[in-house]
């Protein structure tokens, strides 16, 4: 009786075209393809066998509580500050608005890259390798691949278009 090992590779694409070619060496075993939100129906149309993430992730429920209620508490205190000088409440809730938004839009705009390589228990070395060299990149594209099956993984991933590829033997470790 054996154990069958499994591979876990993975790299940056810089292009659709190279993600696009990547998929078609990697015939058998559709890719993981991680992507930020603005780019999923692309790849999604273009790759239909692959499994497709976005990166961005967005406030839990309890976090939308949260900053509802404070932008209320806030808002009331401006209230109470206009009903004494209205320019000056009708200013702050205008500087509070707006910097709320702005919040809001960056937040949702941040991958969360690190979040869901290390929900794969990747190593931190190349997590930190990928997360500083994906803002320059389309996506990171990811297949687990069994033992016997890894050298023509692993070609695929030697090919051009491709940035900081990495490969991991996956064993369980007690």
């Amino acid at each position: 009786m054996s154990v069958a090992g499994y591979y876990t590779l993975g790299a940056l694409v810089r292009d659709l075209g190279s993600l696009k070619a990547l998929e078609e060496r990697l015939e058998p075993d559709g890719p993981v393809v991680l992507v930020r939100r603005r780019d999923r129906r692309v790849v999604e149309a273009t790759l239909p066998g692959a499994r497709v993430a976005k990166v961005e992730g967005s406030l839990s429920r309890m976090q939308w509580i949260e900053f509802g209620s404070m932008y209320f508490a806030a808002s009331a205190a401006i209230f109470l500050i206009g009903a004494i000088h209205p320019m000056t409440g009708i200013v702050v809730q205008a500087l509070l608005t707006v910097g709320c938004l702005t919040g809001l839009f960056l937040y949702h705009r941040r991958p969360r890259l690190r979040q869901k390589l290390t929900a794969m228990a990747l190593p931190d070395g190349i997590i930190d390798e990928w997360e500083a060299r994906f803002g320059t990149s389309f996506a990171v594209a990811l297949v687990t691949v069994p033992g016997e099956r890894f050298e023509d993984a692993q070609e695929a991933f030697l090919e051009d278009g491709l940035e900081e590829p990495f490969a991991m033997n996956r064993r369980l470790v007690l």
